[in-house]
C-alpha cells in the first residue's frame, strides 16, 4: 500500500478477513494455496505498517526491528510471490497445455525468486518514508538496482 501505517495495518485486517473467506469457500485441498493468497499478502501489508512505524524512530532497538520488517517485505516482493502464483495457479488448473505452460512459469519464477533472495541477502536493502511513501533500495543485477536514499536510510547489513 506504502501510504501510511493506518492504511498498510488496516488493509492487513481486510485481507485477513477476506482469506478466511476465501478459505471457506474451498471445494478441494488443491484450491488451498490459492486461498492463501490474502493472508500472505495481508503478512506483507502488515509487515510494511510495523516498518512504517519503525522507520521514524530513532531508537537502535527500532532501527533493528525496522531492519527486520524490510526483510520480511523484501523477502515476500522478491522471493515469495514469483514462486506463489504460478504455483498457486498451477494447482488449480485442469487443461494439460496451460498446466505445461504453468510449470514453466512456475521454473521461472522459482529461479527469478531464488536469485532476488541471493542478493538480497548479498547485497542487503534499504528502505526509509519518502513523500509519504516507502522507498526500497535493493540492489538485484538484471531485474532492479535503485540508489535514491538521501541521509536519512535503514541500511540491511549483508549476511
Amino acid at each position: 500500500m506504502c501510504f501510511s501505517a493506518n492504511v498498510s495495518i488496516l488493509t492487513s485486517g481486510i485481507l485477513a478477513l477476506i482469506g478466511t473467506i476465501s478459505l471457506k469457500k474451498i471445494k478441494t485441498k488443491i484450491q488451498i494455496p490459492l486461498a492463501l493468497i490474502p493472508y500472505f499478502f495481508a503478512m506483507q501489508q502488515f509487515s510494511e505498517g510495523i516498518l512504517w512505524l519503525t522507520l521514524k524512530s530513532n531508537n537502535v532497538y527500532i532501527i533493528g526491528v525496522a531492519k527486520c520488517f524490510t526483510y520480511i517485505y523484501l523477502t515476500f516482493a522478491f522471493f515469495f510471490w514469483p514462486m506463489w502464483i504460478p504455483f498457486s495457479v498451477y494447482m488449480i488448473e485442469n487443461e494439460k497445455v496451460r498446466k505445461l505452460l504453468l510449470r514453466g512459469m512456475l521454473v521461472i519464477g522459482t529461479f527469478v525468486g531464488i536469485y532476488g533472495l541471493f542478493f538480497i541477502i548479498i547485497n542487503g536493502g534499504k528502505a526509509q518514508i519518502l513523500d509519504h511513501h516507502i522507498l526500497y533500495d535493493v540492489n538485484i543485477p538484471g531485474i532492479l538496482s535503485t540508489s535514491f536514499f538521501e541521509d536519512k536510510e535503514v541500511s540491511i547489513p549483508k549476511i
